[in-house]
């Protein structure tokens, strides 16, 4: 995945791996799995082309408002798809939904764009939940 062109890129990704190895208690194999690196650059690419298009004034703007809000309500939904959800999952799910709507009305734009940006979270987020699960991701 990581070129000679893009050390900057790999190194945070690794760096990224490395520290959740040691903060969250992740599997330190995924330092060097091909597979999490393909998902950081894929995450680089949709944040970034978000990063861009969030200045924009058109539709487009709604999705890319969406973005982040689906990434918490994605969280969210592997918390609580857990074989064993306890308390604290759902406790921490209620928390980055809860966050995800108040990122959604903390953005500057009319009332109007930020309920479209909050419907189209959830098809966003269920993509990126599928995908995760597809790729056999589960805490």
């Amino acid at each position: 995945m990581c070129s000679h062109r893009s050390p900057v890129s790999c190194s945070a990704s690794w760096s990224y791996y490395l520290a959740a190895t040691l903060i969250q208690g992740d599997d330190l194999a995924n330092v060097w799995s091909p597979l999490w690196t393909l998902f950081a650059v894929i995450a680089g690419c949709v944040f970034g082309a978000a990063g861009i298009l969030a200045r924009r004034t058109d539709r487009r703007q709604i999705v890319v408002l969406a973005v982040p809000v689906a990434v918490l309500f994605a969280e969210a939904a592997l918390h609580l798809a857990r074989p064993n959800t306890s308390a604290d999952d759902v406790g921490h799910a209620v928390i980055v939904t809860v966050l995800g709507v108040l990122l959604t009305l903390a953005v500057r734009t009319s009332w109007t764009r930020k309920a479209a940006a909050l419907g189209v979270a959830f098809p966003v987020a269920a993509a990126g939940y599928g995908l995760f699960r597809l790729a056999g991701f589960m805490w």
